[in-house]
């Protein structure tokens, strides 16, 4: 169940500093707010822009006592993603990371997240030239590990005939719940992504995307309004998992983080 996460952010509010006219000219408005509101006494390294898993994102990096890390913010300004490392991951997800790892595994990046309400740590690890994300919870449970389309199931592949509308499949991904195993698809559109949850015999079960806060349903807008007082930084998207349909909002508020779900009628969970 989802629950309401308020973070510190203590890693990018130790990061971020400064941020001068000429630096963030570049930036979209709401980008360079959410940089200027979490200013703490660091560097700004560079900025890129890059499109991740489908969707506009910009890496800064940050740099402080030598040590760089960078912080994905996504178009609203919400961060979406905090370089971590290996020291810095719970004692369980250490030892998680260690199996996955192997004996030919290289650490690439940690990524500290939130999914579904929860902290979550995607673990970038290359292996035989090629890098593919796991992703794993504090305890250490696998959520998911990313896989090629030849592991994919030939019932699923054939389904992916059906969500042609959707877009081009761009990545693959085995993901468990308990110990049931389902396959999630990453569709790519021109402007953005959508991700779909199949089944092992193709049947589909669930499909999420990010959407605008003016996308959401009148009660939605009206609840995440309620809730946050404001728009600004406010990441929305929409997930239907069977006919439940509900909305996760991740909003950068005070400084944190802070994570809810919403349901199509508006009831806030979390």
């Amino acid at each position: 169940m989802n629950q309401k996460i308020a973070l510190t952010l203590t890693l990018a509010l130790a990061l971020l500093s400064r941020v001068s006219a000429a630096e963030s000219t570049n930036l979209p408005p709401a980008v360079e707010s959410a940089v200027r509101k979490l200013l703490n006494g660091a560097t700004l390294g560079d900025v890129e822009r890059k499109r991740e898993g489908g969707e506009l994102v910009f890496e800064v990096e940050l740099m402080k006592g030598g040590v760089s890390r960078v912080i994905t913010l996504d178009l609203e300004g919400v961060p979406i993603g905090t370089e971590i490392f290996e020291n810095e991951l719970p004692p369980a997800a250490q030892r998680a990371l260690k199996t996955e790892l192997g004996t030919n595994g290289k650490l690439e990046a940690i990524v500290r997240s939130i999914d579904e309400g929860e902290i979550a740590y995607d673990l970038e690890i290359a292996r035989n030239g090629t890098t593919r994300v796991t992703t794993i919870r504090a305890s250490g449970v696998v959520v998911s590990r990313q896989i090629s389309a030849a592991e994919v199931p030939a019932a699923v592949r054939n389904a992916f005939a059906a969500h042609r509308a959707a877009g081009t499949a761009a990545e693959y991904f085995r993901a468990y719940e308990g110990r049931d195993i389902y396959y999630v698809v990453r569709f790519e559109l021109p402007e953005k992504s959508v991700w779909v949850t199949f089944g092992p015999a193709g049947r589909v079960v669930g499909h999420e995307e990010k959407i605008h806060f003016t996308e959401a349903p009148a009660p939605v807008q009206q609840a995440i309004l309620q809730r946050l007082n404001t728009t600004e930084h406010v990441r929305v998207v929409r997930r239907r998992e069977g006919t439940d349909l509900e909305f996760d909002v991740l909003a950068l508020r005070n400084g944190g983080l802070e994570a809810f779900t919403v349901s199509a009628a508006g009831k806030i969970d979390g």
